[in-house]
């Protein structure tokens, strides 16, 4: 155990954990009360921590990846974190974008190698990017195939409608009311 604490519940249901640098890794959390019979309820919690700034990654494995950041504005860079535990890893990325022009289906490969560490992933979106792209990874170790896929998602929020409601009155038409007067 690393660290517990004993609190009783707030309005605002929010409490703090102690400062302190935890290290990259899996970790559990178990919270214990009691209902309104004096019953005890638990729920449990794994979750894994990880440094952006090591190279490592946070536990042994063919493959990790996570999300930094996939929805994302012209100007922007939509981030992604690959690894792996393994040495010698001849990772490819294929890059599948549509043109909004004459919606053709481009794609882009890299390849990238990796041994026993993680790398962060960088896609810089610009204006043609709208509606958003793929991106996949694959490689191929000890006779397994080991694959990752994202979507980048880049809304069209240059086109949202700004809608406004107004009265029309024709004053040349019997019985109209000027203004709704």
């Amino acid at each position: 155990m690393i660290f517990e604490k004993t609190d009783s519940t707030k309005p605002t249901g929010n409490w703090q954990l102690a400062t302190g640098n935890f290290s990259q890794g899996w970790y559990v959390t178990e919270a214990t009360s009691k209902d309104k019979y004096g019953q005890d309820v638990k729920d449990v919690k794994y979750f894994q921590l990880y440094d952006m700034k090591v190279s490592s990654l946070p536990a042994p494995g063919y493959t990790w990846n996570t999300i930094i950041k996939n929805v994302v504005e012209p100007g922007e860079k939509a981030q992604f974190i690959s690894g792996t535990s393994a040495n010698d890893i001849f990772l490819v990325q294929q890059t599948n974008k549509t043109s909004s022009d004459d919606l053709r289906l481009t794609n882009n490969y890299q390849f990238i190698t990796l041994n026993n560490e993680k790398k962060t992933f960088e896609f810089p979106v610009t204006e043609e990017d709208r509606g958003g792209f793929g991106v996949s990874q694959f490689f191929i170790k000890d006779n397994r195939i080991y694959s990752n896929s994202w979507n980048v998602m880049m809304p069209w929020t240059n086109k949202q409608l700004d809608i406004t409601f107004e009265t029309y009155r024709d004053k040349t038409l019997p019985a109209a009311k000027k203004n709704g007067k």
